[in-house]
């Protein structure tokens, strides 16, 4: 099992995305937060179980919600780098690797 270490920027995806389900139903917020933790702890214990997205990023779908994590696996740690709708383009995505990502 590796530790897995979400990145600031991602924790504030996952916060607005649960804020917008909240709106709609908490029990929908719950649910969305309930699923990324879940797909967390498989990205501990499976980190090669999701096909690469683009050199080094491999891209979890959740599967309720229109949702993906992106991570980086490292030696010892799996690094979630984004939580992004898939209708987003992947513009949003590549900006941010390409200036590195707030690792806070």
């Amino acid at each position: 099992m590796k530790n897995v270490r979400v990145y600031r920027l991602a924790r504030l995806e996952v916060a607005e995305a649960t804020g917008r389900y909240d709106e709609v139903s908490p029990e929908l917020g719950d649910a969305l937060v309930e699923e990324f933790g879940a797909a967390l702890q498989q990205l501990s214990e499976f980190p090669l179980s999701t096909p690469v997205a683009r050199g080094e990023i491999r891209k979890r779908p959740l599967f309720r919600f229109p949702y993906s994590i992106f991570y980086r696996v490292k030696v010892d740690e799996v690094h979630v780098i984004a939580f992004v709708h898939q209708h987003r383009g992947p513009t949003h995505l590549i900006d941010r690797l390409q200036g590195e990502v707030d690792e806070g």
